[in-house]
């Protein structure tokens, strides 16, 4: 895996384990890692949490390297149930899909 990948995927993973927050690494990364190698450049995660948690947890996003993508996150984040992050010292984009239906749920 790039390291680049590596150390964006290292920063969202502590800080979801710092605030309990139960996820599923998902899309071409997890491909890759059970045997299917696929290019990608950015990271997707499945969240178990809802929307107004997770607004409330990128409050804390100020002390760390990652930042909103979209400066209307919030809208994108209610309508989407995606936050777009950005790993800033490496240009990552991270998807973080709010798992809401039963189906993220037992992906998790």
């Amino acid at each position: 895996m790039d390291k680049n990948l590596q150390l964006a995927l290292a920063d969202i993973c502590e800080l979801l384990d710092n605030h309990k927050i139960r996820f599923a690494l998902v899309g071409g990364i997890a491909a890759s890692l059970r045997g299917r190698l696929r290019t990608t450049e950015g990271i997707d995660l499945v969240l178990i949490t809802d929307i107004q948690a997770a607004l409330e947890r990128v409050g804390v996003l100020s002390d760390t390297p990652l930042k909103p993508f979209f400066y209307e996150f919030e809208r994108v984040l209610r309508t989407s149930y995606i936050l777009t992050l950005e790993h800033q010292p490496t240009g990552v984009s991270l998807d973080l899909a709010i798992g809401v239906s039963g189906f993220e749920q037992q992906i998790v």
